[in-house]
This record gives structure tokens, sequence and C-alpha cells, in this order.
């Protein structure tokens, strides 16, 4: 029986801690106009549920920033409020329900794809058990090669990803010693470590100098590194209006930032968000300042924007790729493929509500040209690649990439 490719096109993807040295790199100058690409910020969390989606909303939606998050793991060994799956199929649920969040946000989602194994009780447990390779959540026949082993290919995960995605801005809900009051959680602590070695790892030539050899990754050192807190207290160094208005896009209406925020947290149905993520909404967040490249600006007394004073840097990074923000691109409404299933070479027939614009998919696929089509028209025939990789089940095909993208792809190329 032949293998069969899937050709479906989703909307979906519419697309202790020890002392560190002072950072020896300076933020880079700028070599383009300031209008040549917004700024950065990029949000790191530990699992699916744990982004700052309020500060992620009201900078992409307020601020127009580029707004990039980095989820440590897939949440496979968290419970299920929805359903009877768990470990690897509760992890592609919960992966799909971050990619359906960040399409309200407008932010884009990476996975670093280390295992979640439910609640660690300090960093060094986590560090240690993400030393092992795995290729499943009951896989642990492999040896643990120690904590220190672990933090540093954690770190390195987190470098490469600062030096594709170039950010002015990193912050995260995790420092390195608790999860909140009276609670820790190692794998949020590992976050914050992994953050503050990051930090200043990404700017230095002699760390992992082999990134430097692969398109598209260069040395970069951000501005400034933020934690957020609770509640404003003594190390708050900026209160970030999130309850202002978010412009609005093709997938959302004008509206408060934080109702934007609120839309896309109860999409966390696995979790139990459906229920109660309204208590989640604020109109501020607060944040203490963790790290600042040499150079950087101050923070003025009473900051409301995290990257204030920043010079833009080039037009490199995030904003130089081909970046699918689904905030601003309407998914096609009523899409059908018949087949739903083809084989590489075959024809597959399309459907959908008409509109303005044309659609295409992404230069680069694998095996054939590009495809465009008229979206007026509503239909249209798509021809599979011959060089399309059989697809396999979502729960196992999630870990290839960090950026969990269906099979194929579509993007809006104009139009409304």
């Amino acid at each position: 029986m032949p293998l069969r490719t899937a050709s479906r096109l989703a909307a979906a993807a519419l697309v202790g801690l020890a002392a560190w040295p002072a950072l020896a790199q300076t933020r880079p100058a700028p070599a383009a106009p300031a209008a040549a690409r917004p700024h950065v910020v990029m949000n790191l969390a530990a699992h699916p549920h744990d982004e700052d989606g309020l500060t992620l909303a009201y900078t992409r939606g307020h601020q127009d920033a580029v707004a990039v998050s980095v989820i440590y793991t897939r949440g496979q060994g968290g419970q299920n409020e929805a359903g009877p799956d768990l470990y690897e199929r509760l992890g592609a649920i919960r992966t799909a329900e971050t990619e359906a969040a960040a399409r309200v946000l407008g932010s884009h989602v990476l996975f670093l794809n280390f295992y979640d194994f439910g609640f660690s009780k300090h960093a060094a447990e986590a560090f240690d058990e993400w030393s092992r390779p795995r290729t499943g959540f009951w896989d642990t026949a492999a040896p643990r090669i120690g904590a220190e082993a672990g933090r540093a290919a954690v770190t390195e995960a987190l470098v490469r990803q600062i030096r594709t995605y170039r950010p002015d801005v990193i912050f995260t809900n995790h420092d390195t010693l608790t999860a909140w009051p009276n609670a820790q959680h190692g794998q949020h602590q590992a976050v914050g470590i992994s953050a503050m070695d990051a930090f200043r790892l990404a700017a230095d030539p002699g760390y992992h100098p082999e990134h430097l050899t692969e398109p598209g990754l260069a040395l970069w050192q951000p501005a400034r590194l933020f934690v957020r807190q609770r509640s404003r207290g003594a190390r708050t160094v900026a209160a970030v209006p999130v309850g202002d208005a978010c412009d609005a896009t093709l997938a959302r209406p004008a509206e408060a930032c934080a109702d934007r925020a609120v839309a896309s947290v109860v999409l966390h149905v696995s979790q139990g968000f459906d229920k109660f993520g309204p208590r989640f909404r604020a109109d501020t967040t607060f944040f203490a300042l963790y790290a600042s490249a040499p150079g950087t600006p101050p923070l003025p007394a009473g900051a409301t924007d995290l990257a204030v004073g920043l010079e833009l840097g080039p037009a490199a990074g995030l904003a130089a790729r081909t970046q699918i923000d689904a905030g601003r691109v309407a998914p096609l409404d009523g899409l059908t493929a018949r087949p739903s299933v083809a084989l590489p070479g075959e024809r597959v027939a399309l459907t959908w509500t008409p509109r303005p614009g044309r659609l295409g998919l992404p230069p680069g696929l694998p095996g054939g040209p590009d495809q465009t089509f008229d979206l007026a028209a509503g239909q249209g025939t798509f021809v599979v690649p011959p060089a399309a990789r059989p697809t396999v089940p979502r729960h196992i095909r999630m870990y290839e990439r960090e950026e969990s993208t269906p099979p194929l792809v579509y993007t809006a190329l104009d139009g409304a």
C-alpha cells in the first residue's frame, strides 16, 4: 500500500545560580533606517499555558512589535481537564491550543521540545531530566548525563532562537527561584536560569560558533531581560498598560489588549481555562529588570514600555524572514479539499468562501513550484508536490521542528 501524504491546507498555520561575568558585547549599531523594522520582543514560558498573553497582546496589537513566544515543552506531563488523552497526545492537544491562542494574539510560537515530565521540585532535577535524549514520554532508557549537561543543552537551544529572531527585549513569568510565593517548580526555574545564561551568551562569538555558519543565525545581544511580577513591588521598573486598546486585525476587532489576551487564554481548554480564563484579566503587568546590555539606555521612572529608548536594529531576524502573522491574516472561510488525503503528484480540488486577494504556497516547498490562486474565484486546483513527505500522526510529528506548522500551509500574498 503506498504511503499517502496529507494535502490539508490549514488556516491554523497562517501562517542556586552561580554569578555570571559581565557582558563583553554591546548591541550592534543600527544598520538601517528606524522604519526598517519594528522592535522584536520574545516571551519565554515553560509550558503552553505559561506564556504572558497580556503583554504579548499589548506589544503586538498596540505597539506593532513582532512578538515571539518560546515555549520549552509541549505540556505532556500535565493534566487534561477536557478528555482522556495524556502524554504525547495531550502534548499535541496543548500544541494546537497554543497555536490557536497565538492566532488571536498575533504572536509567533516556537517550541524547544523538551519533555514535560510533570511537576519538578527544583531546577537541577529539570535540567538533569532534560539532559537525556527522548523519543517519547515513557522513553527513559537513555541515561541522564547530569544537570550541568542539561542546562547546557537548554541554554544552547534558547541561544539558537535568540540568534535567529534577534529580540530587543526578552521577558518571562519565571524567575530563577520560585514560580509564585511559597511554591516552586523546577521547570519554571530552569527557564529563568537559562534565560540569564542565554542573554549574555548569544552575543559571545566563542559560544557555539558553528551557529554562525548556518543561514539566518548571527551574534545578537538583547537589550533587556525582564521578569514579570505578580503585583507592583519594590523591584518594579516597568508597568505595561495592557488594558489599553489593541488595533483591529483581520482576525480580531479593535478591543482592549487585555480582552484579546482573555480571548486567547480561554482556548487552553485542556487546562480548564475556558472556565476561569477571565480571572487572568488585568489592566497592567509589572516587571522587574533582571539584566541589561552595556550601552542600553536606563529605564525612565514610570516606564510603561519594555523597549523604551531602544534603537530599532538592523533589518534582520524575524522581520527579514517570511513571517506569517495570523493576527493580521484572515483564515479562509469554508475551506475544503477533495480528496482530503492525496498522493504526491495528485491533484486536489480546493473550495473556499470567495474574498479579495490571492493565496499561495510559501516558496521553497519541497518538490514543486509555488502555486497561487485568485481568492475571489472561490476555487482552485492544488497539486501535491512530488517530493512531499508522508505525514505521521501529529503527536509524533510535532517533535520534528520548533515551528509546529501543518504539512502544507498557505500565506496571503496580497488583498484584505
